[in-house]
């Protein structure tokens, strides 16, 4: 079963409040636990993470939060800052945080996770976008449709990790790479590398729409290592550079 990845901050170290949390989340969710910014950082890099966790210290919390939204590589990811039932302390307020929650209702704290991620269905219209001459991407068979969803999910939420490839997708995907290659072509009409790269471009197409970013920070979000590279494949299949791609989008929009 397919599990969303959240990545865990408690830079005090406080084990039993850490586990508790871990144990109300773990059914719908896989915990990556850090204890620093620097771990966090790590632990970011190796991981497919797709929402970020930080337990309330106070004012150092807060600029824990900053640093994190304020990293372009991983500004989309929603911030929720945990605040401890016993801790007394107003948390102080930030636009760097999503969402404020408190321990007291931890029952109910993954349904509250949950709605800060995109839905399946969000997830398989952005493929469909791409994918439009596609047919059978709505196959009924549900052994395809699991296969499908298992893909999607996988490279919608590791886009920004520039290490992110059809080697790194098969792996997670735990079959071999003939068999994946066979199996998603002849599904999509497209290789695990084609894929990949289609949905990078479509995403730095969809922000460079939204006109807030720079080519830098896009290609970071996007899993370029360089924002040459991005303009290398964005040329490629647009005909135009990311920068000529947002001036048209922003000034001539249809």
């Amino acid at each position: 079963m397919y599990k969303p990845a959240v990545l865990l901050i408690d830079t005090e170290k406080d084990n039993k409040k850490r586990e508790c949390t871990i144990h109300h989340l773990t059914t719908y969710f896989r915990v990556v636990q850090a204890d620093s910014r620097r771990d966090a950082l790590e632990k970011l890099a190796a991981h497919p993470i797709q929402l970020i966790m930080i337990y309330h210290h106070g004012y150092s919390s807060v600029r824990l939060c900053q640093s994190m939204k304020h990293n372009s590589r991983y500004a989309q990811l929603p911030i929720v800052l945990l605040k401890d039932e016993t801790d007394g302390a107003t948390p102080l307020l930030d636009s760097s945080v999503d969402v404020y929650l408190n321990t007291k209702h931890l029952d109910t704290l993954p349904l509250r996770l949950i709605s800060l991620l995109p839905s399946l269905a969000e997830i398989r219209d952005y493929f469909q976008s791409l994918l439009p001459q596609v047919n059978n991407i709505e196959t009924t068979d549900v052994e395809e449709q699991l296969f499908l969803n298992r893909v999607f999910v996988t490279i919608y939420f590791n886009l920004n990790n520039p290490h992110f490839n059809a080697r790194y997708l098969t792996k997670l995907m735990a079959m071999s790479r003939s068999a994946f290659y066979r199996k998603l072509k002849n599904l999509i009409g497209l290789s695990p590398k084609l894929l990949i790269d289609a949905a990078r471009l479509q995403k730095a197409k969809n922000l460079l729409q939204q006109g807030h970013f720079r080519i830098q920070e896009i290609a970071d979000l996007v899993g370029y290592s360089h924002p040459n590279r991005l303009g290398y494949h964005f040329q490629r299949a647009e005909g135009q550079c990311p920068r000529a791609y947002k001036h048209h989008a922003l000034h001539y929009p249809t």
